[in-house]
């Protein structure tokens, strides 16, 4: 997170029958009016843990 001067964070649980949660994590500098996660942006996939299960880094939301 060292490339987020103003960091937002966005968390939601996973659909039902999995445990765990999606962060999304970007940076008001790069927020665009009807365009969310404008690059950079971030997400995390934790597992019913609260270990990370999978991340990305990029312009595009992941596929989960």
């Amino acid at each position: 997170m060292n490339w987020a001067r103003h960091p937002i964070t966005e968390t939601e649980p996973l659909e039902l029958g999995e445990r765990g949660y999606i962060v999304r994590i970007s940076d008001l500098r790069f927020e665009r009016a009807g365009r969310e996660h404008y690059f950079p942006s971030a997400s995390v996939r934790l597992n019913r843990d609260l270990s990370i299960a999978d991340m990305s880094f990029g312009e595009q939301d992941p596929p989960y």
